[in-house]
């Protein structure tokens, strides 16, 4: 009988790569027609090229274990680093003697001169607070999917007397407009259909256009908040119809939330020496940042508890913020919708694997200027100097954080600041609305 097979621990691994070109500077003075020159070279100092770092876990037997049906999740951290440090020539010459009397550098000489050192982005640049805002948007948004209904029956059941109304009022427009067109009116007919017993002859011709928005307006919002709830309920419960079916057709869910963040960073230092010159030196610094948050869980139903999820019954924090008049106007501003789903207990609900994945994006320039402050000298060739930094960095958790808080972010698209707009002009009154 053969020995069951043993695998090692998992273990850390650290990798590193890359060998970034190392800084040289050459330099040339000369004093009153007397030249001294010579090389230096910084083997220390990397100015240009690519670095990178990875620490991860191993699995021994990994393909074993996902084989079998297991999941290997576990934590990672990698960093790769771009420099391009510039290389060129930067001279100090004397205003009435500038062939006999200068001193000249060529080469890489911002990251060489000590006060500078060459220019690199780490992870202490980073923005924590984007980070963490970030992640807490995109764990929010993921647990709010983890078992997320197809339907809120008890919103439907509660918002019934409304549906019965859009869809027998519109009924009535539909019989009114067809007897118009029987008798010819095709102007009156067109005005039942929107939903206006005007005729358009009796309106001042001074009000067409504001009676004209306005049913634009109350149609649109009875489109945005009658008809479209109404066919949401329609296919959900369609999808809640067959939940248990494909709840055993796939054992396993995944549940995903994505939420990104960005900013700008300005800031100057101005150092009293470079390099032993007593000239007056000014960096600034502009960083973009880039972060991307993706989280993840992977997670079993209970079947017993599949149809209760797919009818929202297990979700009835989130019909109850549904039924509150204008909450919708709310989740433009807040995520409460979403945070209310994800903090509700999941009822029957396993889950396997669960992290998240930050992935951050820094761009940094350093822009140089230096000013001679000998007025019988100048400065060339350090004007706008430029040097630059890209730093990318991955993390992967292997768990999602328990509780998380709202985000406060506008979004604002197309759709809503018509809604917006309706809302100002006409309030909520209108047949069909379901706010």
């Amino acid at each position: 009988m053969a020995k069951p097979k043993v695998y090692r621990p998992p273990f850390t691994r650290q990798r590193s790569y890359g060998a970034p070109a190392p800084a040289s500077l050459s330099w040339e003075n000369c004093s009153n027609g007397t030249k001294t020159s010579g090389t230096l070279n910084f083997p220390n100092v990397r100015a240009r090229g690519e670095v990178g770092y990875m620490q991860d876990v191993v699995t021994p037997g990994f393909q074993a274990i996902v084989a079998s049906g297991g999941i290997v999740n576990t934590g990672m951290t990698k960093d790769q680093t771009v420099l391009g440090n510039k290389s060129g020539t930067v001279r100090y010459e004397s205003k009435t003697t500038p062939t006999t009397n200068y001193a000249q550098y060529t080469g890489d000489y911002t990251s060489c001169v000590a006060t500078w050192g060459p220019y690199t982005l780490t992870r202490a640049h980073r923005i924590q607070s984007k980070i963490d805002a970030a992640v807490n948007e995109a764990a929010t948004e993921c647990l709010s999917n983890i078992a997320p209904p197809d339907a809120l029956l008890a919103v439907t059941l509660a918002e019934a007397p409304k549906t019965i109304e859009l869809v027998a009022e519109s009924v009535l427009r539909l019989y009114r407009a067809i007897g118009a067109m029987k008798r010819g009116l095709k102007a009156q007919a067109i005005m039942q259909l929107l939903g206006s017993d005007k005729r358009v002859a009796s309106i001042p011709k001074g009000q067409r256009l504001r009676t004209a928005n306005d049913i634009f307006l109350r149609r649109w919002m009875e489109t945005r908040y009658g008809w479209g709830p109404l066919m949401y309920d329609i296919d959900g419960a369609v999808h809640a119809l067959a939940a248990k079916e494909r709840a055993a057709a796939t054992p396993r869910f995944t549940a995903r939330g994505r939420a990104t963040r960005s900013d700008w960073t300005v800031y100057s230092a101005q150092p009293n020496t470079a390099g032993g010159l007593t000239e007056p030196i000014t960096m600034t610094h502009r960083v973009k940042h880039l972060y991307d948050v993706r989280a993840y869980a992977v997670y079993e139903v209970d079947p017993k508890f599949v149809s209760a999820h797919a009818w929202g019954i297990t979700s009835l924090p989130l019909s109850m913020w549904e039924l509150v008049p204008l909450s919708f106007v709310v989740d433009w501003l807040v995520n409460v919708g979403t945070w209310v789903q994800a903090m509700t207990p999941k009822v029957g609900v396993t889950t396997v694997a669960s992290g998240y994945v930050v992935r951050s994006y820094l761009n940094g320039q350093r822009e140089i200027t230096a000013e001679t402050s000998n007025p019988n000298w100048s400065s060339v060739g350090l004007i706008g100097w430029v040097d630059e930094c890209t730093l990318y960095t991955i993390d992967r958790s292997p768990s999602l954080p328990s509780w998380t808080t709202p985000t406060i972010d506008l979004k604002l698209n197309p759709k809503r600041l018509l809604d917006a707009l309706a809302l100002l002009v006409g309030g909520t009154k209108g047949v069909g609305w379901r706010t």
